[in-house]
């Protein structure tokens, strides 16, 4: 029926659409993953040597912002990269369907700008954090991804992948809201999580 026809049609429209939304929780996966590989235990991997570092006349902060620039860097290039793989991928595999989700300004203007946001706010919290929970004495640092704080980090994680991907399938559908909330929500989350870290620093116990 002709009905059937539609709600067909809207409904495999709706799956379309859905797919850069999964893109991005696939990113922002990957990108989680290094930080909480490597930008959260950070600080921790200076171990029982930390006491050179406590000791020495180099100031703490830049210590930090260097380390946070490096990540920055990083999380922000895997972000990117991912980004136009899969527009690439994408414009093949969907070749000649005229859909909002596949255009041009979709993917370059709010598509990649909301993964470089996302990724860059996920290497800020992971390595604050790291430097809020801190553990000198743990033998492998590593491990740390598995602890409260670990796994603390990774429930963020969660809920700005969801947020993200919500806010991009709402875009699809007209509305800003959500992409708003997303953007302000991130660079709060990112400045609270430097301020806190710069006051957990002056705490540090080197051992």
């Amino acid at each position: 029926s002709v009905i059937g026809e539609r709600i067909g049609a809207s409904g495999s429209d709706n799956i379309i659409n859905a797919i850069p939304s999964m893109q991005f929780v696939v990113i922002i996966f990957f990108v989680g993953a290094f930080v909480l590989r490597f930008a959260f235990p950070s600080f921790s991997q200076e171990g029982r040597a930390s006491w050179v570092l406590g000791s020495s006349p180099i100031d703490l902060r830049q210590v930090f912002f260097q380390k946070l620039k490096l990540h920055l860097f990083l999380s922000f290039a895997i972000g990117g990269l991912a980004s136009v793989m899969f527009f690439i991928r994408s414009s093949d595999i969907l070749a000649g369907l005229e859909l909002a989700a596949f255009s041009g300004i979709f993917q370059w203007f709010i598509f990649l700008p909301t993964v470089l946001l996302v990724s860059i706010t996920t290497a800020v919290i992971g390595l604050s954090l790291g430097i809020v929970f801190v553990n000198f004495k743990i033998e492998d640092p590593q491990l740390m991804s598995t602890s409260l704080p670990g796994m603390f980090l990774v429930f963020t994680f969660l809920i700005l992948g969801f947020l993200g991907a919500v806010s991009i399938y709402q875009v699809i559908l007209g509305s800003y809201f959500y992409l708003i909330l997303l953007y302000l929500l991130s660079c709060m989350f990112s400045l609270l999580s430097v301020v806190y870290a710069l006051k957990a620093l002056k705490k540090i116990e080197f051992v």
